[in-house]
């Protein structure tokens, strides 16, 4: 059986962070999920671009899921961000998916095109690489988590679920 979503989110990296958001959406996702078995949950990677980009791989490669959904903080946020594209040097890659109709009539979700020239970008645009590179059938989007506070935690849990619902779909 192939699991629909490995879901990876990050650790902190800055002392004044007591949590990262990411890691706190992919929490709550895993104990509200109404079909946790359709989840592989690859939480708190290191704030490091080789170890998160090994880590993320290695369960690519052993769960074989149909979606990647990497998830990072974005303090200066206040929605969920979907990352439009991914960037290395002069490369460019792109997720294969329609990211406006996927976000259609979601008000707490927008397309960014902005990734962050950080860890963040470097993770995506690794998962991007290598499912190009191995003609692999998972598919990969970058979430970008804002900080999650008693006004906007129902809606983004509600929007990230709406998210993987409309993925399943695909």
């Amino acid at each position: 059986m192939i699991i629909p979503f490995l879901l990876t989110s990050f650790t902190t990296w800055k002392p004044h962070q007591n949590s990262n958001s990411s890691d706190d959406l992919l929490e709550q996702i895993g104990q509200s999920y109404p079909y946790p078995e359709r989840l592989s949950l690859l939480r708190k990677l290191p704030v490091d671009s080789q170890p998160a980009i090994a880590q993320t791989l290695f369960h690519l490669h052993s769960t074989q899921p149909a979606w990647v959904l990497c998830c990072g903080m974005a303090e200066k946020r206040d929605r969920l961000s979907i990352e439009s594209n991914a960037t290395q040097k002069d490369k460019i890659l792109r997720p294969a998916i329609d990211l406006e109709l996927l976000i259609r009539g979601l008000d707490w979700v927008y397309i960014s095109d902005y990734a962050g020239r950080f860890v963040c970008e470097d993770l995506y645009y690794g998962v991007l690489q290598e499912i190009n590179t191995l003609n692999l059938p998972t598919r990969a989007l970058f979430i970008h988590v804002p900080i999650l506070h008693p006004d906007n935690e129902q809606p983004i849990i509600n929007s990230f679920v709406e998210i993987l619902h409309r993925l399943e779909c695909q």
